[in-house]
């Protein structure tokens, strides 16, 4: 159940995300700007979350979430 709880307030934030990148492309203001900026930080770490909720992880730090996520402990994207 917390996942899908972590799920939609990522949805929720993604939204606001994109809603503040609409905004700033036609509004041109920094409101939209932050907007998106806080909206994607806060919907990724929520996915983030979610995802590491949903494979049996409880989070203790983010060193623990990335391994959850990417299944390595050092930084940096898989390849």
């Amino acid at each position: 159940m917390q996942a899908v709880v972590s799920f939609c307030c990522g949805l929720l934030f993604l939204g606001i995300a994109i809603l503040g990148f609409v905004l700033f492309l036609t509004q041109g203001d920094a409101l939209g700007a932050l907007f998106f900026g806080l909206g994607f930080l806060v919907g990724a770490a929520a996915w983030f979350g979610a995802a590491a909720h949903a494979r049996g992880i409880k989070l203790g730090s983010l060193s623990e979430a990335w391994r959850a996520v990417w299944g390595r402990s050092e930084p940096g994207p898989p390849g």
